[in-house]
């Protein structure tokens, strides 16, 4: 990397990637933006100062869930699908500490499961036999379409909330069934392009052009492309801020002190990067996938730490 001089890496997926390389690019100062992941070890700037996330915090996201639980389902039994991995355990760990005395007693079952697994059909049935009447659902895309599946098989109905890492309607629900996942609860930064309320939305037009001409084969339902798109934008922000003065350091100053809209994003969402708060977002809406798009719940909520 020194010897190529590379002057920085943006939007490198997988958490578990990531956090391998983290270290290295630290040391050597090499900045490391909007990574694809928002594990809490990603917006640390007292230990890693050249790294900052690319997704909304998933400490956050997750009680976020607990919170809507408890105001909406107080008596509730807490089944949990997760993936046995930093991903997963980020968010296991906040739904037990925003549960906290109570945890024991509101989980009912923790089913965890690795990404090499051909599948969860047993961990779905052990969620269902425990009880559980809440499943909060953090797996990846693959597994998520097996655990839509299996639930709607099994006849079960919990309420089901499932992260922001595997709503997308195109790439999940599509090949699940658009009735299987109704009902589905997440937390939402961006506009749905499959959504008819932004069919004539600007922003989702320029969006849709800009993907046909430069990148036809891609899903542009898939909210991940919208994502990714946003994050671009900043990324080209970023750089022209800094002006003729392209250093690593530069860019990690600009980039740490960044608050900037966009508008593929919600309204009320913005980023806002400090540098003393890497995290992404501070604010998401939950919503509702009603079998057709999402519905949203209500206005913006704080996201905590």
């Amino acid at each position: 990397m020194e010897d190529d001089q590379v002057l920085l890496v943006f939007s490198a997926n997988g958490t578990a990637v990531i956090k391998a390389v983290e270290p290295y690019l630290n040391s050597h100062k090499i900045p490391q933006l909007f990574v694809g992941s928002g594990a809490k070890f990603f917006a640390d700037p007292e230990h890693y100062p050249w790294t900052t996330p690319g997704r909304p915090d998933y400490t956050g996201e997750a009680k976020a869930y607990i919170d809507y639980v408890n105001k909406n389902f107080p008596n509730a039994k807490i089944g949990v699908l997760y993936q046995n991995d930093d991903y997963g355990k980020t968010f296991l760990n906040a739904f037990i500490e925003e549960l906290g005395k109570d945890a024991g007693k509101r989980i009912v079952s923790t089913q965890p499961y690795d990404a090499t697994n051909p599948s969860i059909e047993a961990q779905i049935i052990n969620l269902k036999n425990s009880g559980a009447t809440v499943l909060l659902n953090v797996s990846t895309p693959k597994f998520a379409i097996q655990s839509i599946k299996k639930i709607s098989e099994l006849n079960w109905h919990p309420e089901h909330f499932m992260t922001l890492v595997a709503s997308s309607r195109d790439s999940v629900f599509i090949p699940a069934g658009l009735e299987n996942a109704k009902g589905i609860i997440t937390a939402a930064i961006t506009k749905d392009p499959t959504d008819t309320q932004w069919e004539k939305d600007s922003a989702i037009l320029a969006y849709k052009e800009v993907m046909k001409k430069y990148n036809p084969s891609a899903n542009t339902g898939d909210i991940f492309n919208v994502l990714a798109f946003v994050l671009a934008e900043q990324m080209v922000g970023i750089l022209q801020k800094c002006g003729d003065d392209l250093t690593r350091e530069n860019i990690r100053k600009v980039a740490t002190n960044w608050h900037q809209s966009s508008d593929l994003l919600l309204p009320g969402i913005e980023f806002d990067i400090t540098p003393k708060d890497y995290r992404l977002v501070k604010k998401v809406y939950l919503a509702k996938f009603n079998g057709k798009t999402w519905e949203q719940l209500g206005q913006p909520i704080e996201l905590k730490k």
